[in-house]
């Protein structure tokens, strides 16, 4: 499921360039991308120690880091993911 929400954040914070709409999909790709990032903690903060959960959650949280920093200059994305992770590890 973090997969999925992963690629929906993509898409609609790189491929979506219409005029109008590309405000908010940009704004509900961050979005995506911290609440996928939230799934990968609510999973990985039971088991922190297991290697295959690491690997899979870091795969997830480095590509919506990439994803919130593509075309934006700020760190408002980078919190969003950081402190959705550790809410879900909550």
């Amino acid at each position: 499921m973090a997969f999925v929400t992963t690629i929906i954040a993509l898409i609609m914070r790189v491929v979506v360039q219409v005029p109008v709409l590309s405000i908010l999909t940009s704004q509900v790709g961050t979005g995506l991308a911290a609440v996928a990032c939230g799934l990968v903690g609510w999973v990985w903060g039971r088991r922190l120690l297991n290697p295959a959960y690491i690997i899979y959650g870091m795969i997830i949280v480095f590509m919506n880091l990439a994803t919130v920093m593509y075309g934006s200059y700020g760190r408002r994305g980078i919190v969003a993911v950081g402190a959705c992770l550790l809410w879900g590890m909550y």
